[in-house]
């Protein structure tokens, strides 16, 4: 699986890098990986 920065799913998404985060530590993103937080791109 291919990984996007918190910063760079903010971006794509139109949120701020904290709500990503937040979203990752609360599990509402699947796939996340706490290493800073990537996500995966396909979501």
């Amino acid at each position: 699986m291919e990984y996007m920065t918190a910063k760079e799913a903010a971006e794509r998404w139109g949120i701020t890098v904290r709500q990503v985060q937040s979203c990752c530590k609360s599990g509402r993103i699947e796939g996340a990986v706490s290493m800073g937080y990537y996500v995966g791109k396909q979501q």
